[in-house]
């Protein structure tokens, strides 16, 4: 074999290389960031079809009248903000129990792992799907 074709095929071999890296890289980033994105869209899209979805099978599985379908939709709705309220109410306090146990955490932890704790939270909180609150 020639120098000249061996220079030809490793021109070749590097540029099959490149086309084949970048199809990983271009792949990994559509199922991971891409991915991630749609799959949250259709966590909420499918949780708020399936919550009024549930209703709806558990309101024909007791054979409901329309009257009482209307109530049920009532009682809900209140339960709805009463759990809001109780949760403002206990939130701060709820706040404030996690913030001392971070902070006593953070406090045990050498600045190397602080910093490796920082990143371990990120990393889960990256992947980790995240309903909007109401």
């Amino acid at each position: 074999m020639t120098r000249t074709l061996q220079a030809k095929l490793l021109v070749l071999a590097v540029f099959i290389a490149g086309v084949l890296s970048g199809a990983v890289i271009i792949n990994t980033y559509e199922q991971r960031v891409q991915g991630s994105e749609r799959r949250l869209e259709l966590y909420d899209r499918n949780r708020d079809n399936g919550q009024a979805h549930n209703h709806e099978s558990f309101e024909d599985y007791l054979g409901l009248t329309p009257g009482q379908r209307e109530q049920l939709s009532e009682i809900l709705k209140d339960s709805q903000e009463s759990y809001r309220e109780l949760r403002k109410r206990t939130r701060p306090e709820y706040r404030a129990i996690r913030d001392t146990s971070r902070q006593k955490l953070r406090s045990i932890l050498t600045v190397e792992q602080r910093k490796r704790r920082k990143e371990w939270n990120n990393r889960e909180r990256d992947h980790r799907p995240r309903s909007p609150r109401k």
